[in-house]
């Protein structure tokens, strides 16, 4: 698995030595990209200097990036309608001068924010639309992420075999792209196997369950992905519960309330409550409290 880290540093010290506004809007751009998917804190800081910039600067690409990147992070925050909005101020420009590809990839994107609002029937749609825009411009990455938003509508629907079998898919198209993924491909594998441990878990295979969201919280940690850890600790933790083995329950939901990734309390309050409910059966009553 590729490491961004070294990348990373490297933009930030070019970011704290460079003055021009127009070169720092190119690193901020890179660095907010990243930072969306591994610290939204820090991409908010860069958004705001972005569009203080982009006021004096008028450049569409970057402020279609800056719409992007803004509707990813308010996604991440938990802050749908107002992701929704920046898709929408994305869609626009898109419509314009985006690629299909940067079109497609941006109806991809938007069906998660619509699925958060409970917008499944839209989000349908826009997968769609996705779909007939790389009819003619096949394209193995987004393929895998549109199978991965559909897995997780057939789930929404109770249809667990249909979305294990979409998720499968998913996987293998990702797999298969034969170049370097980026860390939004991983971003897409953590939706992935988080979504079969989901279909594991109701299916009654605990032991698969387990496996699955070792691989997600392992690939979260090794890229920095911190965006939803708190959800996937919690998810591992009532793995662990799932076949009794509460020492790895237990670490799991420390670490599900002691992360800082984002503003997820009700993930915390039910590693809480887990917690709290693991100690009562252990009779470890200081604790539970």
């Amino acid at each position: 698995m590729v490491s961004f880290i070294n990348k990373i540093e490297e933009l930030e010290q070019k970011l704290q030595i460079q003055q021009d506004p127009r070169q720092r809007l190119v690193l901020i751009d890179h660095l907010t990209t990243h930072y969306a998917f591994t610290d939204v804190n820090k991409a908010l800081a860069l958004l705001e200097e972005q569009f203080n910039i982009l006021e004096t600067y008028d450049y569409p690409d970057f402020i279609l990036n800056f719409y992007l990147n803004k509707a990813i992070v308010e996604n991440h925050r938990y802050n749908f309608v107002e992701a929704e909005r920046f898709f929408l101020l994305a869609m626009k420009i898109l419509n314009d001068i985006g690629t299909i590809r940067q079109q497609a990839e941006t109806l991809i994107d938007y069906a998660g924010t619509s699925m958060n609002l409970n917008q499944i029937t839209k989000a349908s749609e826009l997968l769609q639309k996705a779909k007939r825009l790389l009819k003619k411009f096949p394209d193995e990455q987004l393929t895998g992420r549109i199978a991965c938003r559909e897995g997780y509508i057939n789930l929404l629907h109770g249809n667990y075999s249909q979305g294990l079998e979409d998720l499968l898919r998913a996987q293998k198209h990702i797999h298969k792209i034969g170049v370097e993924l980026s860390l939004k491909d991983y971003y897409f594998l953590t939706l992935i196997y988080s979504g079969q441990g989901k279909v594991f878990e109701l299916n009654d295979e605990h032991e698969k369950s387990v496996t699955a969201f070792l691989k997600v919280v392992e690939m979260c940690e090794s890229l920095h992905m911190n965006t939803r850890l708190s959800w996937h600790y919690l998810n591992t933790g009532n793995a662990y519960m799932s076949v009794n083995d509460r020492e790895n329950a237990i670490q799991y939901f420390l670490k599900a309330i002691e992360t800082d990734d984002d503003a997820s309390e009700k993930a915390q309050a039910s590693a809480y409550g887990n917690l709290g409910y693991i100690y009562l059966e252990e009779e470890r009553y200081v604790e539970a409290l």
